[in-house]
């Protein structure tokens, strides 16, 4: 399986994936992890969040999300995306199970207030690990990576 992370902060991932079934499952090519640093996909003049549209908090501006969204289908029109936000569908095991079917997802993590609503037509998945806020999605996309890893044939 191909995991493709989206995120304001790669270096949160760095170390993460160096230790038990994930490691061995990257070892072993069982899943490849490719975490795209949101920040790179910002033009000249573009801002990586912005005010919504119609009120509200700040959000993670369309144009750099909808670029690293592209970027990250280059390789596979069909991957599945994944928003990680506490407005989701609340994670369980049997939705983990049919994710783990997926050839390639693509998780995006939450910032701020969330992601501008112009991007929400693309995402397919919109999941929440829980009843409460953290500061974003990065420590949800590894409880997610985790979780889906076990299930992979040949990663336990």
């Amino acid at each position: 399986m191909k995991i493709i992370i989206i995120t304001m902060f790669p270096k949160i991932f760095k170390n993460i994936f160096n230790y038990g079934l994930i490691k061995k499952a990257i070892v072993n090519n069982i899943i490849k992890l490719i975490i795209l640093d949101l920040k790179k996909f910002v033009s000249l003049g573009e801002k990586i969040d912005n005010y919504s549209y119609g009120g509200g908090g700040m959000v993670i501006s369309c144009n750099p999300l909808y670029k690293s969204i592209l970027k990250a289908k280059e390789n596979n029109k069909k991957s599945k995306i994944i928003y990680l936000s506490p407005q989701g569908k609340k994670l369980n095991q049997n939705y983990i199970n049919n994710l783990s079917k997926f050839k390639s997802i693509i998780i995006i993590c939450g910032r701020y207030e969330g992601i501008d609503e112009r991007i929400k037509s693309k995402i397919d998945y919109e999941i929440s690990i829980g009843d409460y806020i953290l500061s974003g999605g990065e420590i949800p996309a590894i409880v997610l990576i985790d979780s889906i890893s076990r299930l992979i044939p040949r990663s336990n």
